[in-house]
C-alpha cells in the first residue's frame, strides 16, 4: 500500500497518451499512420485505471485489514492539548508516535525544513527552465533538411498547421503550467512565511490544484522520446533529441518534488493560532 501511494503521483499514463497523440499527428507528414492494437490497448488501460482509481476506497480497505488483524487504530478521544498526527499515505489519525499505526509509514507533526527545501527546489527549477526554453528540444530532419525546434517553435508549428487544439494543449502543458506552478508555490511559501491568515481554504485548494496539474508538463518530454525512437530513417527522416528536453524534464521533476515537499498544513497554522487566541 505504501509503495502504491508513493508511486501514484508519478503515474503519467494520461500524459503519455497525450504525447502519443501529438506524435501521431507529427508523423502524418512523413507517412500514413495506421493506429494499431497497442494504441487501443493503451487507451483501454487509461480508461480502466481511471475507473478503478475512482472506485478505490482506502478507508474500507483498512477497516477490513484491522478487522482481520484485530487492530484498533481509531482515535476515540482527544484532549485539548493533543496534536493530531495525520498519515499522508493511508489517512490514518493518531495522537502520538513516529510511525503510522496502520501502514507503518513515517509521520510527523510538520515536515522539517519544508519551506527551505521547497524554495531550493523551486529556484533549481527556474534555473532549469531558462535553458529549457532557449535550447532546442529536438531536431526534425526530412530528406536532410530541417531545423532545431524549441518548445515555442513547436507550438507555432502546430498552430500554423491548423492544429489549434493540439497547439493550445502543448502551450498550456509546456509553458503555462510550469510558470503557473512556480508562481503558485512561491505565493504559498511567501504567505506561510508571513503567517498570513487570508483565505486558508482557497490557498489549500490552490495547492491541491497545483499538485495535480504539474505532471502534465511532461508531455513534451514524452513527445521527444517517442519521435526519437520511431523516426530513425537515415537521410529520409530523422529526429534527434536536443539538450532543451533534458533541461525541461529536470525542471518538471523539480517542480513536482517541490509540490511534494511543501507541507500544506502550514497554511492552517496561523488560522488555528488565531482561533486559540480568540478562545
Amino acid at each position: 500500500f505504501q509503495l502504491v501511494r508513493t508511486l501514484e503521483p508519478w503515474n503519467l499514463i494520461s500524459v503519455f497518451m497525450l504525447g502519443t497523440l501529438i506524435a501521431i499527428v507529427k508523423l502524418q507528414e512523413l507517412a500514413t499512420v495506421v493506429p494499431g492494437l497497442s494504441l487501443a490497448a493503451l487507451s483501454l488501460l487509461l480508461v480502466v485505471y481511471a475507473m478503478a482509481r475512482s472506485q478505490f476506497d482506502s478507508e474500507t480497505l483498512w477497516q477490513r485489514i484491522e478487522k482481520v488483524k484485530a487492530l484498533d487504530t481509531a482515535v476515540t478521544s482527544i484532549r485539548s492539548d493533543d496534536k493530531i498526527l495525520h498519515c499522508h499515505l493511508c489517512d490514518g489519525l493518531q495522537t502520538k508516535g513516529h510511525s503510522c499505526n496502520r501502514c507503518g509509514a513515517a509521520i510527523h507533526h510538520r515536515i522539517e525544513g519544508s519551506i527551505e527545501q521547497t524554495w531550493a527546489l523551486l529556484f533549481s527549477a527556474v534555473l532549469m527552465l531558462i535553458p529549457a526554453n532557449l535550447f532546442p528540444v529536438m531536431t526534425f530532419k526530412k530528406l536532410g533538411k530541417g531545423a532545431p525546434d524549441t518548445i515555442l517553435s513547436g507550438i507555432i508549428y502546430l498552430i500554423e498547421g491548423g492544429l489549434w487544439g493540439l497547439g493550445l494543449i502543448v502551450l498550456f502543458a509546456s509553458i503555462i503550467v510550469p510558470i503557473a506552478k512556480l508562481l503558485s508555490l512561491s505565493y504559498l511559501l511567501y504567505s506561510v512565511q508571513k503567517n498570513s491568515n487570508w483565505k486558508p481554504k482557497d490557498r489549500a485548494l490552490l495547492y491541491r490544484v497545483t499538485e495535480v496539474i504539474g505532471s502534465w508538463s511532461m508531455v513534451d518530454v514524452f513527445l521527444v522520446g517517442l519521435l526519437s525512437g520511431l523516426v530513425s530513417l537515415g537521410l529520409l527522416a530523422n529526429v534527434t533529441p536536443g539538450i532543451g528536453a533534458s533541461f525541461f524534464g529536470a525542471a518538471v521533476i523539480l517542480t513536482m518534488l517541490a509540490a511534494h515537499q511543501f507541507d500544506p498544513r502550514l497554511i492552517w497554522d496561523r488560522s488555528h493560532h488565531n482561533s486559540a487566541v480568540a478562545l
